[in-house]
């Protein structure tokens, strides 16, 4: 594997581990899958604007080959759906929305 497919995989992974690792430490909680699927659909729908924001501004751009969605790569909007969606909802459940 070269060095860009370590990364792809990272980008999905990572998210998933820690997570997962968030999770089991947590436990179950009461409401926790609709808090969790509200924050992966918000994070779901603002993640292509942001892209759309860098793809006029011109903040950071993505190369490489291999699936992509609105202009980033797949593997990286699925690990950031989860890392920005579900990873804060099961690793910090009292901290207040503002937040």
């Amino acid at each position: 594997m070269n060095e860009a497919a370590w990364v792809r995989a990272g980008a999905l992974y990572v998210p998933i581990m820690a997570s997962l690792l968030a999770g089991m430490l947590r436990g179950r909680r009461p409401r926790l899958f609709a808090s969790c699927l509200m924050s992966v659909l918000w994070a779901m729908i603002s993640l292509p604007v942001v892209q759309g924001l860098n793809g006029w501004a011109g903040w950071w751009r993505f190369s490489g080959d291999g699936a992509s969605f609105c202009g980033m790569p797949l593997e990286l909007y699925a690990g950031w759906v989860l890392l920005w969606g579900v990873f804060p909802q099961l690793a910090f459940p009292r901290w207040a929305i503002r937040w």
